[in-house]
């Protein structure tokens, strides 16, 4: 083999190797960090879930106090 062809060899398994270090090192690090489950989705809430929640101000049986509660805009303000 020529001189050229062994340094084009080398070169792209640096950068293959390169690549899949940095890849490793940003999936490693994305599990640290508090990362929302990637899995499930929303639950419509029945008609005695909703009154309950807007009558109590409480969150329904099935939220857990980590759980984000979507509730009424806040009024836009005025101009005077």
């Amino acid at each position: 083999m020529s001189a050229g062809l062994v340094a084009l060899i080398r070169r792209a398994l640096v950068a293959v190797l390169t690549g899949m270090a940095v890849a490793a090192a940003i999936r490693l690090r994305a599990r640290q960090r508090a990362v929302p489950p990637q899995t499930g989705g929303w639950r419509e809430l029945s008609d005695a879930e909703l009154a309950s929640e807007s009558a109590a101000g409480e969150l329904p049986a099935a939220c857990s106090g980590t759980d984000i509660v979507v509730t009424e805009p806040a009024a836009e303000p005025t101009a005077s």
